[in-house]
């Protein structure tokens, strides 16, 4: 993963489709669809989980490669 400490999860629907990321610092856990459409949400999610654009992007891809190469 790309932190020591996982301030992310990614959310699967059936079939292992990653469909979003769910931050898991702090009390909240809202989900942000990985969508271009919620531009918004993921910057929020930049902001909550401290993750930058090129750590989102590792983030998804290591879940494609966890859910699709069975890493």
């Amino acid at each position: 993963m790309i932190c020591s400490q996982k301030s992310y999860e990614m959310v699967t629907r059936p079939g292992n489709v990653v469909y979003g990321i769910r931050c898991t610092t702090g009390q909240e856990s809202p989900l942000f669809f990985a969508d271009p459409t919620s531009a918004e949400r993921v910057v929020e999610l930049f902001n909550r989980c401290q993750l930058s654009p090129n750590q989102f992007l590792d983030a998804l891809r290591d879940a494609v490669y966890e859910n699709f190469c069975g890493r």
